[in-house]
């Protein structure tokens, strides 16, 4: 479909040690990328992810960094370029969510939130921006649907989420006189390892499958070959936007956002 438009190409995929993570970098490496594979604590996710992308392409590095450290970010950036070369996109993935109500969430919480979430896209982006200069490279930041439709008790994760999506524009309008283009991707309801025990119960699949105008939920390979297609000379006028990817979720205005499964008080990586 892409005309080896990948090949020899070198991209970062920030939380990639499973969930949507593990599939962007093994949907790009099908089309013939090279990957540098992120994560920060769960290494045998990390491990399964590069044999994946080895399985299906060619080089792949395993690269540890906690994003809340500004060094450890800029290190990791580094790193890469010695090992690769070159970049041609970033992918920032990498996030967590955290259950608290506002009257009981103490700036702790929400810091935490917003250095993972919207801090540490920010952090990777100005490093990676003189090597995408030289590329003409994109960044894609992965957000959410509850960047427009917040829940109860998510007010952090729903904030740092609609941040990034104007970050997102900021960046498409200030980097596009180098030919950077920066775009977001929101992903509806798509079942992840750590959610896998609750949507394989079937009243917990029919909750949200009424609000799915496509009748079924989302699977990771739905997000990453989307991605794929932005990264692509497919969508090279497409700068700037965050594209729902729900499958129609986002149209209905009587959606059950909640907290479902219901969360543990403390944060939880949701791609690591």
């Amino acid at each position: 479909m892409f005309a080896r438009f990948f090949i020899n190409k070198n991209y970062l995929v920030t939380g990639a040690s499973g969930g949507i993570g593990a599939a962007i970098a093994k949907a790009l490496a099908t089309e013939g990328a090279n990957i540098g594979i992120h994560y920060n604590t769960r290494y045998e996710g990390a491990l399964k992810s590069q044999k994946a992308v080895e399985a299906v392409s060619g080089k792949a590095v395993i690269y540890q960094a906690d994003l809340r450290s500004a060094q450890q970010i800029k290190k990791l950036v580094a790193t890469f370029i010695s090992d690769f070369g070159s970049l041609d996109g970033l992918i920032n993935n990498a996030g967590i969510v955290l259950k608290a109500s506002i009257e009981n969430a103490d700036e702790a919480y929400w810091d935490d939130v917003m250095q993972i979430n919207l801090r540490a896209p920010y952090i990777l982006s100005r490093a990676a921006l003189p090597y995408l200069k030289q590329s003409k490279g994109i960044i894609i930041h992965n957000t959410s649907i509850h960047a427009q439709h917040t829940s109860e008790h998510l007010s952090a994760y729903a904030a740092s989420k609609a941040a990034l999506e104007s970050l997102t524009k900021s960046q498409a309008l200030e980097w596009a006189e180098y030919g950077i283009r920066v775009n977001a991707i929101a992903p509806g309801v798509v079942p992840v390892e750590r959610t896998e025990a609750y949507f394989n119960q079937p009243e917990n699949q029919a909750l949200w499958l009424k609000h799915v105008p496509l009748n079924r939920l989302g699977e990771v390979e739905d997000i990453a070959h989307f991605v794929v297609f932005l990264c692509s000379d497919k969508a090279a006028w497409a700068t700037a936007q965050s594209y729902r990817v729900d499958g129609g979720m986002v149209a209905r205005a009587n959606m059950p956002f909640r907290p479902v499964p219901p969360l543990p008080e403390k944060p939880i990586k949701i791609e690591d």
